[in-house]
């Protein structure tokens, strides 16, 4: 049902034929215009066709308030899109691409990869920034980019099974408040994260664990201090100022059946945000 000033486009058809052969194909093109310079503003993207292949392509010049792309045993791809929250989700397919959040992203499918660079504005400490990446029987590579000079908030959950997961957190500002848990199994797990993280690192392997950094010493630069442990497979590790700094950011990564590892990665990383960029 349409409401006020809102445009849709429905495509319409028997669910159930008799014969393959009376199957519709169809090819949609949607194409937003934009005045030359100037970026559009638009309150909601939705699109809910099961079976179709999904492809966005909208570079920086339109930006929504809200994306929900599903479909269902047909792959989804992004280009390039930016919003506050985008919902994608689809099965048996993969979910791959480059895309803006500023507040949420949630990307959802079994039985394929998911293959992702997201970018994020961060949130409030009381309220990050959300980013939800799941699937099964299948490989999870994220790289989740924090686009902020000022310390916000950011939590990322990320789960697979039978399949290897690799997420990269490149660059957070000094204070930033980091939450990440990621699961699999029957494969190695893989987070990489800033060398501004100050916090707790919890690595559980049935294989082995292991925590790369290239410091020995305080890694900020600000008297921070450091705890370690390895209780049998786990390992532990703490870098704080003052007691109450203990849960600044907590990173938790688990597998069965595989090795899990953290990486610090160096001061020199080579992404740091252009700019911050007031999304819708």
């Amino acid at each position: 049902m349409r409401r006020g000033r809102e445009l849709g486009i429905a495509l319409l058809g028997r669910k159930k034929l008799a014969d393959v052969r009376q199957i519709l194909w169809l090819d949609v093109t949607i194409t937003i215009p934009v005045r030359p310079g100037q970026i559009l503003h638009l309150e909601h993207l939705t699109s809910d066709v099961p079976s179709f292949k999904l492809i966005v392509g909208l570079e920086d010049k339109v930006r929504f308030r809200s994306v929900r792309l599903h479909s269902g045993d047909a792959p989804v791809t992004v280009n390039s899109l930016t919003a506050t929250d985008v919902d994608i989700k689809t099965s048996n397919f993969p979910i791959k691409g480059v895309l803006t959040a500023k507040k949420s992203a949630k990307l959802v499918t079994e039985n394929s990869p998911i293959e992702v660079d997201i970018t994020t504005n961060g949130g409030e400490f009381h309220d990050p920034s959300m980013i939800v990446l799941d699937t099964a029987n299948n490989h999870l590579d994220a790289v989740v980019r924090l686009e902020s000079f000022e310390p916000r908030g950011l939590n990322v959950q990320a789960t697979t099974s039978n399949g290897p997961m690799n997420v990269t957190i490149p660059y957070a500002a000094w204070g930033s408040h980091l939450s990440y848990k990621g699961s699999t199994s029957n494969a190695d797990a893989t987070i990489e994260l800033p060398s501004t993280f100050a916090g707790t690192i919890n690595l559980e392997g049935s294989k082995f664990s292991s925590l790369v950094s290239g410091y020995t010493d305080d890694p900020t630069g600000r008297g921070y201090k450091s705890k370690m442990k390895s209780p049998r497979l786990n390992l532990y590790q703490v870098w704080y100022k003052s007691e109450e700094e203990l849960d600044l950011s907590r990173v938790e990564l688990r597998t069965q059946n595989g090795a899990a590892q953290g990486l610090i990665l160096g001061a020199d990383s080579s992404w740091r945000p252009q700019k911050d960029r007031a999304l819708p």
